[in-house]
């Protein structure tokens, strides 16, 4: 379709009747409009192939990481109750074996450590640190690895992003 366009494009739809240089900006407009098609006809080549992994998915069905330790941390600031109720029920809802929620509080708030607290999950606080939301994240990660056994993977969610199951 788009090759279709850019074929109309230079034979008809050029402007005619203009001095040289009229002429040549007009050309100089198409070339770069051609140049973008063209790159979108190369994105949607490459975009269109696939390849079936379904036997790789099946070979990894017996994995060990599977089970592994994963610690999801909640980083706040200063959002509302009601949109890091909402996040908390979506992280202790995630179906996994091993799996810890972290509410990491960046303001020690104590409606935020009893929301926690009523929901399962650990509330890590700090008052007035340094670094914003990666010194929040270290100071999270120093009370998970202090406090038990260590998680293989991390998830790390802002509190307004509500996780949910894809199945």
């Amino acid at each position: 379709m788009q090759s279709r366009y850019l074929w109309w494009h230079a034979t008809l739809g050029m402007p005619n009747g203009q001095n040289l240089l009229q002429q040549a900006w007009a050309w100089t407009f198409f070339f770069f409009e051609a140049m973008n098609n063209l790159s979108s006809m190369i994105v949607c080549f490459f975009l269109s192939r696939t390849k079936d992994r379904s036997a790789d998915a099946d070979a990894a069905q017996n994995s060990p990481l599977l089970a592994a330790p994963v610690d999801v941390f909640i980083a706040t600031y200063d959002e509302p109750v009601s949109v890091l109720e909402r996040t908390i029920v979506g992280a202790m809802a995630i179906d996994h074996p091993d799996l810890r929620v972290f509410v990491l509080d960046d303001g020690a708030r104590d409606f935020v450590r009893d929301l926690a607290h009523d929901l399962g999950a650990h509330h890590v606080f700090r008052v007035k640190g340094k670094h914003a939301k990666a010194g929040n994240v270290n100071n999270g990660l120093k009370h998970a690895l202090s406090s038990g056994r260590r998680p293989a993977f991390i998830l790390l969610l802002d509190a307004d992003l509500c996780p949910t199951s894809i199945y």
